[in-house]
Order: structure tokens, then sequence, then C-alpha cells
């Protein structure tokens, strides 16, 4: 069945598809393009979930403890990761994830829990307020109005999003982050079971400040996400923000019905069709990742222009990181900065924070040096 995608040019079109045990999170273009994918898995929680362990054994040569977690592996917590010191042995904690577990490696955890909201962090074991140094401003006024938001002994960041934002949406900002803290802390003390207590934040507060992120259209499958998808948006929007509906056709899966898994089974793909002509190639190594566009018998700058935004696409959507080597097709004449411009412009639609080092199209290089034009960087997944 076809589906009909949003209008808005400057809206993106946000998928939630929640199954047993895990959900996904797709985020594509107005056009229906699939820019990113994220599987969140409840039995291996991510960066920011919220677990109850108890505290196990010390770690042999390290001032560290592992804590049960009620599923193995273990957690690694570190003396600089628990504020006040690390617990006795056999004491039941509230802790958070700081980086997933790798394989058979545990969670790296902290004590100190935060909760990163739009214009705010809320730290409740660390009381006062902190500043981004990114707040333009008298800071002293500035700080005398962020103080007076706070509760006796409450904690919170000051984020740079702050400096455009009203009270109104900073106290609802606030409200929202204490209402989660608070859910968490009586889940712990309801319970002396091991295990997950709060689930990391979604990509989809993340996917909702990005340009077009408040004209967006979400669908949520049939499944249980659809009440926390309209809160966290009614949180983020408070009066409005983007229309949250719930995909009914029980005969066509929501990723299917929005061309999702076709586009996921492209990306698996070593290569990617240019349109208009030409072809790109991807290949990963554990040192750098490569990308080469075979022009095919075309214009080589009519298909490097057109490769630009699909490279920039498939960054994201493949999760390249590192260095990232693109050949572009040798074209006669002079280096063409404009294409080298275009490459960065695309590349700073990616949170991830890619970077254009450089490129110098069309110049024969040595041996072991970078192919032309550029090496972008992504950050290590």
């Amino acid at each position: 069945m076809a589906i009909a995608l949003p209008s808005d040019p400057l809206g993106s079109l946000i998928l939630v598809d929640d199954g047993p045990g895990e959900t996904r999170w797709a985020l594509c273009d107005a056009q229906g393009a699939l820019r990113e994918v994220v599987l969140s898995r409840a039995h291996r929680p991510e960066a920011g979930a919220c677990l109850a362990g108890r505290v196990r054994e010390r770690v042999p040569g390290h001032a560290a403890v592992f804590v049960d977690l009620g599923a193995p592996p273990w957690g690694f917590l570190a003396a600089e990761d628990a504020a006040g010191g690390l617990p006795p042995l056999g004491t039941r904690v509230l802790v958070q994830v700081l980086r997933p577990a790798v394989e058979t490696k545990g969670p790296k955890l902290t004590l100190a829990l935060s909760w990163p909201g739009r214009f705010w962090v809320l730290t409740p074991g660390r009381p006062g307020l902190g500043m981004s140094t990114k707040i333009p401003g008298n800071r002293k006024a500035l700080r005398a109005h962020f103080e007076s938001f706070l509760a006796p002994g409450e904690g919170v960041i000051a984020r740079s999003e702050i400096a455009e934002a009203g009270d109104d949406a900073l106290q609802a900002d606030l409200e929202a982050l204490r209402t989660l803290a608070a859910e968490v802390a009586r889940r712990f003390s309801a319970t002396s079971n091991l295990g997950l207590l709060q689930e990391a934040p979604s990509p989809l507060a993340a996917w909702l400040e990005e340009p077009g992120g408040a004209q967006a259209r979400i669908v949520v499958d049939s499944g249980g996400r659809f009440p926390f998808v309209q809160a966290l948006v009614h949180a983020r929007f408070p009066g409005g923000g983007p229309q949250v509906t719930v995909h009914h056709d029980p005969a066509t899966a929501l990723f299917e019905a929005y061309g999702v898994e076709a586009a996921l089974e492209e990306a698996l793909e070593p290569g990617v069709a240019v349109p208009g002509g030409g072809f790109v190639h991807f290949a990963e190594t554990q040192a750098v990742s490569a990308v080469d566009i075979d022009a095919q018998g075309q214009a080589p700058d009519l298909v490097a222009q057109a490769a630009v935004p699909l490279i920039a696409r498939h960054i994201r959507l493949r999760g390249l990181a590192g260095q990232i080597v693109i050949d572009f097709p040798r074209r006669r004449g002079p280096p063409d900065p404009a294409l080298v411009t275009a490459l960065a412009e695309a590349l700073a639609q990616d949170p991830a924070g890619a970077r254009v080092l450089g490129g110098d199209p069309g110049r024969p290089r040595r041996s072991g040096a970078a192919p032309s034009p550029a090496a972008p960087l992504s950050p290590a997944a």
C-alpha cells in the first residue's frame, strides 16, 4: 500500500516500530528518504538507561566494583563515578549507564544520575547551577534568573539552547525532567528486584531538535509507544509541535509501508546508484572507510554533484565513523572548490559532527596519500 509522504519540505518523518523486546526508530526526510535508524533492545541497556543493581565484588587492581544488574554481564562502577565513594559490597544501588556493554564486557556505570532536556540537564546528585559557556549575555544576571527556577538543593546545568527560550518553556522542560527523575526513584523504592527501571533516552528527542523537527510528522505503530511519544513531544513543544499519529493498517508493517525495510536492505549493499548515472562504492576497514565514485561514462562533474547528498546521507545511514576518504571522478581543468563546500554543507546536517578536512579534486596523489578530494571525519561509534 502506498503511503502519502509529508508535503512540508522543511519537516521530517519519524517512524516508531515497537516490537517484543525491541523498538526501531527511523528518521526520514520530507520526501521519505531514510536518514537514520536506531535500534533499542530491552536486554541491552544503552547509555542513559537507569537500573537497580547490587554491588557484588571488588575489581582486582582497580578502585572499582562489579555491579549485578539482574542479568549478565555485570556492570563496572569506578570510584570516580561513585559520588561519596564506592558503596559497600551487598548494597543495592540506583545506577545509570555511561557506556553500554560490548560483547562480554559489561556496561560502565555511574551513581551521578542525570537527565538531559531541551534547555536543562537535571543532576539530582550534584546540587547547584552549572551554565554552558556558550550562553551569551550578562552571566551574573543570567545565573540569578536561572537559579530562580530551582528548588532548594536541586542541581541543573543550563544548556546553550536556553538563551532562546521563554520562561514558560524553561519551566515546562524542568518539570518534565523532574517527573522522569521522580518516577525512576519511585520504581527503585517500590521493588527489591534488580534490572531496568528506565530505558535510555530515545533518539526522538535529538531528532526533534534538528532542522525541521518542530514540523515533523511522527507515526507510531500499534504497539504501546504512543503515550510515551506523545508525552515527549508535549514536553518539548508545549501547546504545539509535531503531529503524532498511529499506523492502523494491520496488513502492512509500518517500516514496510513507508519503504524503510527496502532502504535498510540498500544500506547493506556495497554500493548505490547515483541518480542520473554513476555509482558509489562503500568499503570499510579497521583503519579507514573508503567511498569511491564511478562516473560509468557519464560527465564526471555532474555525477560528482549528484553524489554529494547521497554520500552524506549514507555516511549517517551506514554509521560510518573515523576517517572517511572520498574519491571523486577525475576531471579536466582546475579543482572545483564548490564540490568540497557542497560536501561540507551536506555533512553539516549530521549531528555526529562530521568534518571535511580538505581536498584537491582531480590532482594525482602519491601512493599512500588520501585520494581526492576530501577526508571527512565522524566521531567513533
